[in-house]
C-alpha cells in the first residue's frame, strides 16, 4: 500500500496538502531553506486521500494509520539550551533500558529541542484506525514524561533539514555520540549554517 504525509510549508494554518511519503524529502529540498515545513506524525493510506481532500478536515477522518518512524519530542519549552540538552539525554537513555539501540532509533537537534526517532518496527503494531492511540498507550509506558499530545490522528511535526524561524536554525541529525558529549552551543553552531545542513543531508 502506498501512504501519504500530510505536508505544512510555511503557516501550520495551511493544512491538507498530501503527498506521497516517497515526495517528503523533494518538498524540503525545494522549500525547507527558506519555510518551515511540518509533516503529519502519521501516514494516511492512498485509498482515502479522495475523501480527505473532500473532507478537507483530517481530524475528522477515520481510517488506518501508519508511520515509518515515532518521534519522541523533547520541547524546549521556557528550559535553558543545557536542561533541554539534558531532557534530550535522559530521554535517550532511558530508550536504552527499555533495549532500544543506535539501529533502531535516529536523533534531530529541532532548532530549538530535540526529537527522537524510533523505528516502527520496535513497536510490532500493523497500520489500523487505533494505530496513533496504541502508540500513545506504548509511549506512555515507555517514557512517561514524553509529551504525549504528539500522537493524535492529526498531529504534525517540524520536517527534517527544515528551518526553524524561531530560532533561524535547521532541524538536523545528530549522532548519539554527539548527543551525549557535545554542549548545547557545540550542537546548535551547525544548525545555525546552510552548509552545515547541506552536509548532514548525505548522512
Amino acid at each position: 500500500m502506498k501512504w501519504f504525509y500530510e505536508i505544512v510549508i510555511g503557516s501550520k494554518r495551511k493544512r491538507g496538502k498530501l503527498i506521497p511519503d516517497d515526495k517528503l524529502f523533494d518538498n524540503v529540498v525545494d522549500y525547507g531553506c527558506e519555510n518551515e515545513i511540518f509533516k503529519s506524525v502519521f501516514m494516511y493510506p492512498e485509498d482515502r486521500i479522495e475523501e480527505i481532500i473532500k473532507n478537507k478536515s483530517i481530524s475528522n477522518i477515520f481510517c488506518s494509520r501508519f508511520a515509518y518512524w515515532i518521534p519522541v519530542d523533547i520541547d524546549k519549552g521556557d528550559n535553558s539550551d543545557q536542561l533541554t540538552l539534558q531532557n534530550a539525554r535522559t530521554a535517550l537513555m532511558s530508550l536504552y533500558d527499555n533495549d532500544l539501540t543506535e539501529d533502531n532509533i535516529f536523533i534531530w537537534y529541532s532548532g530549538t529541542g530535540y526529537h527522537i526517532d524510533i523505528h516502527s518496527g520496535c513497536f510490532g503494531i500493523e497500520p489500523q484506525e487505533d494505530y496513533p492511540f496504541l502508540i500513545k498507550q506504548t509511549m506512555k509506558e515507555m517514557l512517561p514524561f514524553a509529551d504525549l499530545s504528539i500522537y493524535t490522528r492529526s498531529s504534525i511535526i517540524r520536517a527534517p533539514f527544515s528551518r526553524n524561524l524561531k530560532s533561524n536554525r535547521y532541524k538536523i541529525p545528530l549522532s548519539s555520540k554527539e548527543l551525549m558529549s557535545l554542549s548545547a552551543e557545540e550542537i546548535i553552531a551547525p544548525a545555525s549554517s546552510v552548509e552545515e545542513v547541506q552536509k548532514r543531508i548525505s548522512w
